[in-house]
C-alpha cells in the first residue's frame, strides 16, 4: 500500500454513523426487516485468473455478514460463478490448483481455443483436474476463501439453470418482453422489436447464440438460429443450426441475469465495484423494479485498488493471487487491507508491503489503546475483532 497517514484510514466512517463501514451497511439491511437467513451475494464470470481483485466482493460481504451475525442474525454468504457465460477470448494467464500463475504455453491452451463461444462449464479444464474450466476457477476462489477464513457458498449459474431455478424468471421476462425491451433500451443500444432477452445454447455446436426466432411460453421453449457472435473486433462463428431450446438450455443476458439472481437467491445485499455502479447497477435496479417487480438488494459500491500503481487486469497480466500474497503476509494483514474504507481508492504496492504491515501493527496497537489517535482507535476498537482470528493481549509483533 502506498505510504499514507495511517490515521487517515478511518475515513470509512466520515460519511456514515459508525466507526466501521460494515455497521452502516448492516443498518441499511436491518431497516428493511429482511427474512432470515439474510443473503449476501457476490459474483464473477470465470474468465481468467482468480486474483486478489475478485476478492473485493467476498471480503466486503464477509465483514457485513460478520457484523450481522454479531447482532444475532442468521446470514448466508454466497458467491455466484457466472459460468454459463460464453468464453469470448483467451486469457493471457491462468492459475493452477495451488494458485500459481502460469502462461498458456504451460497448459492445454487448445482446450480453450477450440471452445470459444461455449459456456465455461462446457469447456474442459486446461489443467485436466476438474470437470470444467469453470469448476477449476470456482475451486480456486473457494480455496482462497478458506485460506482467509471466509465461510462462503460457491454457486454455479449453470446448475441453477439446469435445476430450473431460473425458469420463473425467464418465463416472466419473456412474458413481459415489451416491458423488458422498453426498460433495457434506456441502457443498451440495438434493442429493437426483434430483440429477445434469452440466449440459447446451440444443440449442434454447443455455443451460445443470441438469435431467437420464436417463443412458446406454454411449452417453455424458444426457437433459435446459431448465428455469429461479435466480440470486440473479432467474430466467433456460429454453425447455422436451427433448433429448439428449453428455458434450461440457455441463459438470460447479463443485465437480466444479475437481477434474476437477486430473485432466485433472495439477495438482501451485494457489494460491487464502481464499474457496475456506473453501468449494470442502474439497469439492474430498473429491471428488478419494473420488469421482475422485486426490490433490489442494498447496494454498496467499492473503489478498485490498483496494483503497483496500475489497474488490476487479467488480460494484461497485472495481477496477484491470494496464495502469492499469503507467502508474504499473514492472513490478518490481508483481511485488514479489505477492512479499510471501501469508498477510498488505494494502491497495493508490492515493493512496500512493509508499510502495509506497519499500518496493521499500528492498527493493532490502537485496538489495545497504545496509539494516541482517537479516530484510528475508534476504528480499531470496532474492526480489529473481525480482522483477527483471536483477540489476544499477549501478542508479539516483529517489524516486517
Amino acid at each position: 500500500m502506498s505510504a499514507e497517514d495511517p490515521s487517515d484510514e478511518t475515513d470509512a466512517q466520515d460519511d456514515g454513523f459508525h466507526d466501521f463501514w460494515a455497521d452502516d451497511v448492516a443498518d441499511e439491511i436491518e431497516a428493511r426487516g429482511p427474512d432470515e437467513p439474510i443473503v449476501i451475494k457476490g459474483g464473477v464470470s470465470p474468465s481468467g485468473v482468480a486474483h486478489l481483485g475478485n476478492f473485493n466482493e467476498i471480503m466486503r460481504g464477509y465483514f457485513v455478514a460478520e457484523v450481522l451475525r454479531e447482532r444475532g442474525h442468521e446470514v448466508r454468504q454466497v458467491f455466484t460463478s457466472d459460468d454459463k457465460d460464453p468464453l469470448r477470448k483467451l486469457p493471457r494467464k491462468l492459475a493452477d490448483e495451488d494458485g500459481n500463475i502460469v502462461g498458456l504455453g504451460e497448459v492445454d491452451a487448445g482446450a480453450l481455443g477450440r471452445n470459444l463461444g461455449k459456456p465455461y462449464t462446457a469447456i474442459p479444464d486446461p489443467f485436466g483436474e476438474t470437470d470444467s474450466y469453470a469448476a477449476h476457477f470456482a475451486a480456486l476462489l473457494k480455496a482462497d476463501a478458506d485460506r482467509l477464513g471466509v465461510p462462503v457458498e460457491m454457486l454455479s449459474n449453470t446448475e441453477m439453470y439446469e435445476n430450473g431455478d431460473f425458469d420463473p424468471v425467464v418465463e416472466h421476462v419473456l412474458e413481459n418482453i415489451e416491458t423488458a425491451r422498453d426498460v433495457l433500451s434506456e441502457y443498451q443500444s440495438k434493442v429493437d422489436d426483434d430483440y429477445v432477452p434469452f440466449n440459447p445454447v446451440c444443440a449442434e455446436c454447443g455455443k451460445i447464440t443470441e438469435t431467437v426466432t420464436d417463443i412458446d411460453l406454454d411449452a417453455g421453449t424458444v426457437e433459435y438460429a446459431c448465428t455469429d457472435m461479435t466480440v470486440g473486433d473479432n467474430t466467433i462463428d456460429g454453425c447455422g443450426h436451427e433448433g429448439t431450446a428449453t428455458f434450461r438450455e440457455g441463459k438470460l443476458p447479463w443485465r437480466f441475469e444479475w437481477p434474476g439472481q437477486w430473485q432466485v437467491l433472495g439477495v438482501d445485499h451485494e457489494p460491487f465495484g464502481k464499474d457496475h455502479a456506473e453501468g449494470s447497477w442502474p439497469s439492474g435496479k430498473d429491471i428488478a423494479e419494473n420488469v421482475l417487480e422485486i426490490e433490489p438488494p442494498v447496494p454498496m459500491v467499492y473503489e478498485w485498488f490498483t496494483l503497483n500503481g496500475e489497474a488490476l487486469s487479467s488480460s494484461a497480466g497485472n495481477i496477484v493471487t491470494v496464495p502469492e500474497m499469503l507467502e508474504l503476509l499473514e492472513p490478518e494483514v490481508l483481511r485488514y487491507f479489505f477492512a479499510l474504507n471501501p469508498r477510498k481508492a488505494r494502491d497495493l504496492d508490492l515493493t512496500r508491503l512493509d508499510q502495509l504491515v506497519d499500518d496493521f501493527d499500528r492498527f493493532e496497537r490502537a485496538y489495545h489503546g497504545e496509539v494516541d489517535d482517537e479516530n484510528l482507535t475508534r476504528f480499531a476498537k470496532r474492526a480489529y475483532p473481525f480482522v483477527v482470528d483471536d483477540v489476544r493481549e499477549d501478542r508479539i509483533r516483529l517489524p516486517y
